[in-house]
C-alpha cells in the first residue's frame, strides 16, 4: 500500500527499476557486440 501510494506520488519515476535495469543491460550488451569485431580484427581477444 504505501509503495503504491509512493510511485503514484512520484510522477519522475513511470519506469520501473527493472525495466531501466533491463534497459540498461540491453544497452551495455550492444556495446559489447559492436565493439567486438573490432576486437577480434585488432587481436586483442588472444590477449
Amino acid at each position: 500500500m504505501l509503495n503504491a501510494t509512493a510511485q503514484s506520488g512520484a510522477p519522475s519515476a513511470d519506469l520501473p527499476t527493472w525495466v531501466i535495469a533491463l534497459m540498461q543491460s540491453i544497452v551495455s550488451l550492444k556495446s559489447y557486440l559492436y565493439s567486438l569485431p573490432h576486437l577480434i580484427l585488432a587481436g586483442d581477444y588472444s590477449a
